[in-house]
């Protein structure tokens, strides 16, 4: 048996989250380094971070403000919920296969 419970040590609904908001400083510190220019080594962190807002864009047309700082943390916080929302049901998902496998 391992000494380590491995349900406890991987934790998606905190590791995903963890991951986007990573992505997302990487992002902007890449764009305030290079002056507002991303390089293209980074090119596709945007399609990592962009989706939320095309999203709200086919979901609610015009959502969203003309204040692109709000609209930044608008999509991030949509983000986060989603990653969040993804990671618990991969957790679930681990839990369920794990229960089953050992019954």
């Amino acid at each position: 048996m391992c000494p380590m419970n491995t349900i406890k040590l991987i934790r998606f609904r905190w590791l995903l989250p963890a991951v986007y908001l990573a992505a997302v400083l990487v992002q902007i510190l890449g764009m305030v380094a290079s002056a507002g220019h991303t390089p293209h080594a980074l090119d596709f962190i945007f399609y990592v971070l962009g989706w939320p807002s095309y999203v709200v864009d086919l979901v609610v047309p015009r959502a969203g403000t003309r204040h692109p700082l709000v609209n930044l943390g608008l999509f991030l916080v949509i983000g986060l919920l989603t990653y969040s929302i993804l990671g618990f049901l991969i957790d679930i998902a681990i839990r369920e296969y794990r229960h089953r496998r050992m019954t």
